[in-house]
């Protein structure tokens, strides 16, 4: 009887399928053109241009070529200085824009636009949560945001250990990258959850994974206020073999570290 009972189980399982963007057709944002440090404004450009009818009714708004598009969100709503970096521009050629700046950023477009706030997820180990959890999590925030129109940004970073002029070690920031959900798979996750990613470079559709780490690292929250140590193993590491973040080596890790997803659908 068991047998039986299984069967259906392991059809559901097998079955599973990406789970895709509401708008697959459309054109992507190349940010090579346009500058080396525009992956942040690029992707929610491009996480736009994929959504859903309710997101692109307001979001069409944005008129003009890529570089008008680009040049309007990052001057009228990403030039404010920002709260979390003394006398920084939210977004500023040298640095890029950092996460909770990017979210500011978007949530005063959608407060002129009436549009839903986004949300940033840490995707980094909560207290008493493992990593099959962390996994599930991650996977249902990523589900969530799709079904309601938006393609999520995640941001992605790579930590290394440097050696120190004392000849000590420490973990530290080396790059961040950020793209644009495209899919994600939609099966229970064991070990390994599996995505494919707008790079913003090249407007490039990729794929990526999520895993269980199976070496020691290093790795903070960019995001946490208080929290500012560097904790061991404290998140899931990125796999994105398509795209270059960075200088990948033995001492180094890729981890996906934050997610710009949002909880509602605009009401038209």
């Amino acid at each position: 009887m068991l047998r039986f009972f299984m069967l259906p189980l392991l059809a559901s399982y097998c079955c599973a399928e990406m789970v895709y963007v509401p708008h697959r057709s459309a054109s992507a944002v190349d940010q090579t053109p346009i500058h080396e440090n525009a992956c942040g404004p690029v992707s929610w450009i491009n996480s736009y241009r994929f959504s859903s009818e309710n997101w692109r009714a307001i979001t069409c708004s944005l008129t003009g070529s890529d570089q008008q598009q680009f040049d309007y969100l990052t001057k009228k709503h990403a030039f404010q200085f920002s709260k979390y970096a003394y006398l920084q521009r939210r977004w500023n050629e040298n640095h890029g824009i950092q996460p909770r700046d990017l979210l500011d950023a978007c949530n005063d477009f959608h407060k002129v636009t009436k549009l839903p706030q986004l949300n940033l997820v840490s995707l980094f180990l909560q207290p008493n949560e493992s990593y099959q959890q962390l996994l599930i999590r991650t996977q249902t925030e990523m589900l969530s945001s799709l079904s309601n129109g938006f393609p999520p940004m995640l941001y992605l970073t790579r930590f290394e250990k440097r050696t120190s002029s004392s000849g000590g070690h420490r973990w530290t920031i080396q790059t961040s990258h950020y793209v644009t959900l495209y899919a994600v798979d939609d099966s229970p996750p064991e070990e390994t959850l599996t995505f494919k990613y707008i790079d913003p470079v090249g407007a490039r559709i990729c794929s990526g994974s999520v895993n269980v780490p199976d070496k020691e690292f290093y790795a903070i929250d960019v995001s946490n206020l208080t929290g500012k140590g560097y904790l061991k193993n404290p998140s899931l590491v990125a796999k994105c073999p398509e795209t270059q973040i960075g200088s990948p080596h033995q001492k180094s890790e890729l981890v996906l570290a934050l997610m710009l997803v949002a909880n509602d659908e605009p009401e038209l």
